[in-house]
């Protein structure tokens, strides 16, 4: 028995030993603390970006101190330095795996991966990392191309995404409306009215009440007598283009879908360091719009809800109101149509004539005597007849 126990007490201290061995960065799976870092480079001289993944291969690089896609496109602003925050940023502590084929299982390996991320100087590969499988919230394995073992981090594949149109600036035709200072809209032009300066008091006591600028007034070159500038209906248009976000770009080359032959919006913005015209159309068969803006070479997708939005307030209706007299005029010529067909008797010498009452009853003795007459002769000639045939009889 005593033999046993001290056999089962060896057995124990072999299994703490084991259990700190594995644990004491002794073995390959002994990795570094939980605040190594897993990729070593210098944000700042990266210029070049290789994302592969799903058979695609995005390449994104640095011109001129700002990022862009390989069609010479500028990318959203901030969201490379946010992605190179992160993978410099990223540690690791323990690996959770090294076998081939838990690369494989984990999507880290060389040949099967869910993202592989190439950081480059001057075409030169700094560092590379595999992007796999989740593993839990905001975090997957990855693992440096530089080594075997595979750790868990906190990045996913949405931070690195494959699709060129994620990456795209979709504010590019934006335009603060606090900037603009002329439109032209078919015949109409608008120019801002000049303000006249405010006193010292009244300056004073408007900034104390007021939280916000005041809107802008317009002033057009020419407008028929009666007609009025809608101030509210042009400063919302304006906010329109202010926060305009394209969906996607569609390419350089003009497509006969795109209707842009007959465009629903045509409008030109002049702003204090240059001028941009816009032409929107509905794209054939299709809820989506198109929008070419005349300082650019791409055609560029809006939203459905963005392009019916842009139709309705850039539009002569919607910023000229008609003066309300000629809506007065109509109504009443069309009263005057109404009365227009009066009953008139020619030639009577009574004054009374001309009404409808007197009219309708001149008018009934005339329509019943005719037919009264035929009546009773034919009442005449029946009666001979019927007489003479009795006689006969």
């Amino acid at each position: 028995m005593k033999t046993m126990i001290s056999i089962l007490a060896v057995v124990a201290v072999l299994q703490v030993g084991l259990a700190v061995w594995a644990f004491s960065g002794k073995t390959q799976l002994s990795g570094q603390a939980a605040s190594s870092t897993l990729l070593n480079f210098d944000k700042a001289q990266i210029d070049q970006v290789s994302i592969n993944g799903n058979d695609t291969t995005l390449e994104l690089s640095k011109q001129d101190g700002k990022w862009q896609t390989a069609e010479a496109f500028p990318l959203e602003a901030g969201k490379m330095d946010a992605l190179l925050e992160k993978l410099a940023g990223l540690k690791f502590g323990l690996p959770v795996a090294t076998s081939e084929a838990a690369l494989k299982r984990f999507k880290v390996a060389d040949d099967a991966f869910e993202r592989r991320v190439l950081l480059k100087k001057s075409g030169n590969t700094v560092a590379e990392l595999f992007l796999g499988t989740g593993s839990g919230v905001r975090k997957s394995h990855l693992r440096n191309a530089d080594q075997e073992a595979v750790y868990v981090a906190e990045i996913g594949s949405y931070d690195v995404p494959i699709a060129v149109d994620e990456w795209q600036n979709k504010t590019l035709l934006q335009v603060a409306k606090d900037d603009v200072i002329g439109i032209k809209l078919g015949d109409l032009n608008l120019s801002l009215m000049e303000e006249k300066p405010d006193t010292p008091v009244a300056a004073a006591k408007e900034s104390a009440t007021s939280t916000s600028p005041k809107p802008k007034l317009w002033k057009a070159d020419s407008l028929a007598e009666g007609q009025q500038l809608d101030q509210s209906a042009i400063n919302q248009a304006l906010s329109s283009f202010d926060s305009l976000r394209i969906s996607k770009v569609l390419g350089k080359e003009a497509k006969p879908e795109y209707q842009l032959d007959k465009p629903e919006v045509t409008v030109s913005l002049t702003f204090k360091d240059g001028e941009r015209g816009y032409q929107l159309a509905k794209i054939k068969d299709s809820e989506e719009y198109v929008v070419k803006a005349t300082d650019r070479e791409e055609y560029f997708e809006l939203s459905s809800f963005t392009g019916k939005t842009l139709v309705e307030r850039v539009s002569r209706e919607a910023w000229v109101s008609e003066p309300e007299q000629e809506e007065s005029a109509d109504s009443e010529m069309k009263s005057e149509a109404v009365v227009e067909p009066e009953v008139t008797v020619e030639d009577k010498p009574d004054s009374t004539i001309n009404t409808p009452a007197n009219t309708a009853t001149a008018r009934k003795p005339v329509e019943a005597k005719e037919p009264e007459a035929r009546d009773e002769a034919a009442v005449d000639s029946a009666e001979e007849k019927l007489t003479e045939s009795t006689e006969k009889e």
